[in-house]
């Protein structure tokens, strides 16, 4: 028990069975073997998955700093655009708000990446009163604007049994700040919180199939979309709305997390760089349709072919990231898509001094002991062009793979000096790249994770269309 640090107490009261099956599971899932027939040799032989056993994205809309279509989303992160401005005032008056709670503002985040037009809204297409629009949470109201595109694109027929999974970490910010203002009227209770917002989805566009909104933290988006997949593949339903939504409204919650320790003091992500010190906050909404039919596929980068999630246990502490689950989880994703190559990683990189060097290990650590056949792998994080957009983060991740599959282009990313502890990690990468370049080979197979500050983590397994429907 003194090797696993825990006390005596916790020990005699069954957590060292629950450390020694923890470390049980982690050590089978990477003995696991995968090594064998390329990616090109199973297609050939027609042993990849069958159509019934994955999932296609027929439509994605978004909406992040400076980005509203799929189109400006994939120029920005090919530019490496600069979207980050200093917190707007019609959000908050930091050194007033500061100087009323006692805070040296000097100390705090001045900059982040935010929507614009976060509190437009027109409320007639969803048959909502102007009074209701008003109570009820941004967040919410651009989740319908998006899924209503995405809808438009993928309309659901009435055979359709059509579920909801929605990731939000910060549902209650615009009830406080109504509340705040006076002006916390009928609709408040229905306008606010995290069974309104994936209900209020399923209600205005009559989807009957499962309605779930969760907060995992930064993962919570990428786990929605694991629990999509998992209901189509089941038959639960035949297709799933899956969204993140992640506004920025209040000063406090800023304020939190700056206690924690959490924050950059400039407000930005510096992913991999020697200089990171903390994650800088993002707006961020991604909505997606996942569908069961392949006849529903327009993109070729748009196929699922296998993620998981899991929880660190008891590791070294409830907000610090496990490589050895991170490990494992990649490698079960890996394995449930049964294809033996993993091209590019969009990983979480929050841009700590200690989370980066974790993940870029784990990885590492993947490939070498799954043998995987890549003969390039690319890394990436989305976060370095439009901050930590927490509980969107993951489906942004996700949309960073979806742009490397169709271009076969390793996106740049704003690094100075790399940490040396993360290039030591890159030794363990046969051919490991994080510098913007065109991959000699086209990506065929991208990883994207996205870790919980809760210790939940998730990791979504996608392909191109070829490497999946030949076979």
């Amino acid at each position: 028990h003194a090797d696993a640090g825990l006390p005596d107490p916790l020990w005699s009261r069954g957590l060292g069975d629950v450390y020694k099956r923890q470390s049980s599971y982690i050590a089978d899932t990477m003995n696991v073997d995968v090594s064998g027939p390329t990616a090109e040799a199973r297609l050939m032989a027609g042993s990849v998955k069958s159509a019934d056993a994955i999932v296609v994205i027929p439509a994605r809309s978004v909406e992040f700093s400076g980005v509203n279509t799929l189109c400006s989303f994939t120029e920005s992160v090919m530019s490496d655009a600069s979207l980050h401005i200093s917190t707007p005032l019609e959000r908050w008056d930091m050194d007033r708000l500061g100087y009323a709670e006692g805070v040296n503002t000097a100390k705090l985040p001045r900059f982040a990446t935010f929507v614009e037009n976060l509190f437009m809204f027109e409320p007639q297409p969803f048959g909502m009163s102007p009074s209701e629009s008003v109570g009820t949470d941004p967040q919410h109201r651009k989740l319908l604007q998006l899924t209503m595109e995405c809808l438009t694109d993928v309309p659901v027929k009435s055979e359709d049994v059509c579920g909801v999974y929605i990731g939000s970490m910060n549902p209650y910010e615009y009830a406080n700040l109504v509340s705040k203002l006076g002006l916390f009227g009928t609709y408040a209770s229905t306008g606010n919180g995290m069974s309104f917002m994936s209900g209020k989805v399923s209600y205005i566009f009559g989807l009957v199939g499962p309605s779930i909104c969760l907060d995992t933290a930064c993962s919570s988006s990428l786990v929605a979309g694991h629990l999509a997949k998992s209901s189509i593949i089941s038959g639960e339903s035949n297709m799933s709305v899956v969204a993140g939504a992640n506004a920025i409204v209040l000063f406090e919650n800023t304020l939190l997390l700056h206690g924690l320790g959490a924050l950059s003091l400039d407000g930005r992500c510096k992913t991999f760089d020697q200089e990171a010190d903390g994650y800088g906050r993002g707006e961020g909404f991604a909505v997606m349709v996942f569908h069961g039919s392949v006849n529903e596929l327009k993109d070729m980068d748009g196929i699922v072919v296998g993620s998981g999630v899991n929880h660190d246990g008891r590791s070294s502490g409830l907000t610090v990231p496990y490589g050895p689950a991170q490990q494992a989880l990649i490698g079960e994703a890996v394995y449930e898509s049964g294809l033996a190559s993993l091209d590019y990683i969009s990983t979480h990189g929050t841009g700590t001094s200690l989370g980066d060097p974790i993940e870029m290990s784990a990885i590492g650590q993947v490939l070498k002991k799954m043998q995987l056949d890549s003969s390039v792998v690319g890394a990436g994080a989305i976060k370095t062009l439009f901050g930590h957009t927490e509980s969107t983060a993951g489906l942004a991740g996700l949309l960073l793979s979806s742009v490397v599959l169709s271009r076969s282009v390793n996106p740049p990313m704003k690094i100075r000096n790399i940490n040396p502890y993360v290039a030591d990690c890159l030794k363990d990468w046969v051919h490991g790249s994080i510098a913007m370049q065109n991959l000699p080979e086209m990506v065929r197979v991208a990883g994207s994770s996205s870790f919980g500050m809760s210790g939940l983590n998730a990791h979504l397994v996608s392909a191109l269309h070829r490497e999946t429907a030949d076979g």
